[in-house]
């Protein structure tokens, strides 16, 4: 026979309610303790990709807008 899961109902809700804690936590903390995406792709370090250029196109090129469709082509067809 498979044993349950939790020993009690008590441990059970107490498990249902931390799970429910995490997954409520982002929305509880708000915008104003994340910090902003500028400041993320800014202090990237070089080695991990070409984030100051990203960082550069996003927030400082005020030019023409560029798109970039991904995926497959319905146009061609």
């Amino acid at each position: 026979m498979i044993r349950p899961a939790f020993a009690s109902k008590k441990s059970a809700v107490a498990f249902a309610l931390l799970l429910m804690g995490l997954l409520v936590s982002p929305a509880l903390m708000g915008k104003k303790v994340l910090p902003q995406r500028e400041e993320i792709y800014s202090s990237v370090p070089l080695e991990l990709g070409p984030y100051h250029s990203l960082h550069k196109q996003i927030f400082q090129d005020k030019g023409d807008i560029d798109i970039a469709f991904i995926g497959s082509s319905r146009i061609m067809h």
